[in-house]
């Protein structure tokens, strides 16, 4: 039978368009699933020079087989033959274990709908499998964003992404469809830039020592600012030039002194300066502490004696340390933030209001306080 007659007859989606049959367009059928193709054929019925373009769908499918796919048109005699040979690999790839068997060929549709308004060169990675793709934004300073979403085709994807929690539930609330979510991330990675530099500017003028590796998720950071004192700073990520909620930890004797010093100047704050220089300002400072050069982690922490909590006994829990202080001058210990509020929560004299949870130091039943977490 005639190649064209082969074509029209396997491939009625497939449409020449023009007389010398050298141009097709239209979609091919992989197992109930239609997928739309383009192909240049030069030199018909030879496949020499022959170019194909798939959509995103049948593109992820076959990414890797890029080989497979030219040993196919150097083998191939007619067009009929390439495009039989085409859909049979795609459909192995759909049924292939490492790939698809895990999920109906429905929930493959789903998928690849989903994805069809996303351009392929933003996906980093893709399992049908696991119902999983992360995309990529690259931002104007030459950052890598990734937003990562799990179980999409269902009505409630899981979505996870390096933006502080503020700009994260922005992207959830659009789901779930994916070209939606993802839009909504570029836009918040556009929006947070100057906090990711404002934070980088405290990381590269301060020492900072929590958390012990930032990213762009966290909003605070904690920073030595005299002998076994340190501030923690709070940074509002939709306004990161504004004054920053401040804690200082450490003896209460010292602490009260940069309390007061911040009181006394802190209508000096301005917007237009950079958060250090903010900072210096407020408290009097011609420069904040530096590490000092040839220190490991360990040496650091010993020489800032941040201290043990005193309901877990350790220094750092899951990479944060102590952000808690008893009030009482006498007593000052100090305790992570999750291990005074689960304290407190089993304590029958302890109280809630708004968000916050009050009670008794366990160390000296001073009355203390902690924000309730989440």
């Amino acid at each position: 039978m005639d190649d064209q007659l082969l074509i029209l007859k396997k491939f009625p989606l497939l449409v020449p368009h023009n007389r010398e049959f050298t141009f097709y367009d239209g979609f091919i059928c992989v197992k109930g699933a239609e997928f739309r193709i383009s192909l240049n054929v030069p030199h018909y019925p030879a496949l020499k020079d022959m170019h194909l373009e798939c959509s995103w769908g049948i593109s992820a499918l076959l990414r890797g087989k890029e080989n497979t796919i030219t040993q196919i048109q150097e083998t191939c005699h007619t067009l009929h033959e390439f495009l039989e040979a085409l859909c049979t690999l795609a459909a192995e790839q759909m049924s292939d274990s490492q790939g698809t068997a895990s999920v109906t060929t429905r929930t493959y549709i789903n998928i690849m709908e989903e994805l069809a308004s996303v351009n392929p060169a933003y996906i980093s990675h893709l399992s049908v499998a696991q119902q999983q793709v992360v995309l990529q934004k690259i931002d104007s300073a030459g950052r890598k964003h990734y937003l990562s979403l799990s179980g999409i085709g269902e009505p409630n994807p899981r979505v996870s992404a390096d933006l502080p929690q503020q700009a994260l539930a922005v992207v959830r609330a659009k789901g779930p469809s994916v070209g939606s979510m993802y839009r909504v991330f570029c836009q918040q990675v556009a929006s947070l830039q100057r906090f990711w530099t404002v934070m980088q500017e405290v990381d590269s003028s301060c020492w900072v020592i929590d958390p012990e590796e930032p990213n762009l998720r966290d909003t605070a950071r904690r920073i030595i600012i005299g002998e076994n004192v340190s501030l923690q700073l709070q940074v509002n990520p939709w306004d990161p030039c504004s004054r920053p909620d401040i804690k200082f930890l450490g003896p209460e004797k010292t602490v009260s002194e940069f309390r007061e010093r911040l009181v006394y100047r802190f209508e000096e704050w301005d917007s237009e300066s950079s958060l250090p220089d903010n900072l210096k300002s407020v408290l009097g400072f011609e420069s904040f502490p530096e590490k000092p050069e040839g220190t490991d982690e360990d040496e650091a922490n010993l020489l800032i004696r941040p201290g043990e909590c005193f309901v877990c006994f350790s220094v750092r829990l899951e990479g944060s340390l102590p952000s808690e202080a008893c009030p009482s001058e006498r007593c000052g210990s100090i305790f992570h933030m999750d291990c005074l509020y689960q304290l407190l929560m089993s304590l029958p004299t302890s109280h809630r209001s708004f968000n916050r949870i009050s009670g008794e130091c366990p160390s000296c039943g001073a009355a203390i306080s902690c924000p309730i977490p989440g």
